[in-house]
């Protein structure tokens, strides 16, 4: 079974004086993904860039475990959503000298194992009952195929 959480949506906050604050949102929704960067880019210079559009909160630099390069990506976390929207509308991207890709980072599917459920419940009464948790994305059940 696939089950993704939809967390606090985006909420609007307001200062003792009334004024609003721009909204934070979930942590997805403020996920910016960088690909095509330069092998010798470095975080900094991935905030150089980036930084223009908002507060960055935090950047995660995709490295190979063994050799310590750059896997050529990486996620900007801004503070704010609209720092997200201002990165994604502006035309072009340049990190390094290299024109880079940057979409909307998508969310992490979760999986979870559900056992020792009766053979004859359906599909139907599993998903019923887990999207009171969150929005389901399918349900696989295992089934014996000499039975």
């Amino acid at each position: 079974m696939v089950c993704r959480n939809s967390m606090a949506e985006a909420s609007e906050n307001h200062t003792e004086a009334g004024s609003p604050i721009i909204a934070l949102g979930d942590e997805d929704d403020r996920k910016l993904f960088v690909g095509g960067l330069p092998q010798d880019a470095t975080q900094d210079d991935i905030s150089q860039h980036f930084k223009t559009f908002g507060e960055i909160e935090n950047i995660n630099l995709k490295t190979d475990q063994s050799s310590g390069r750059s896997r050529g990506f990486a996620f900007v976390l801004y503070k704010t959503v609209e720092s997200l929207s201002s990165a994604i509308e502006a035309k072009e991207h340049t990190v390094k000298g290299k024109v880079v890709a940057v979409k909307k980072a998508q969310a992490k599917q979760g999986k979870i194992y559900v056992g020792k459920l009766q053979p004859e419940i359906s599909d139907e009464e599993i998903k019923k009952h887990f999207t009171q948790f969150g929005s389901i994305a399918g349900v696989e059940q295992p089934f014996d195929k000499t039975k």
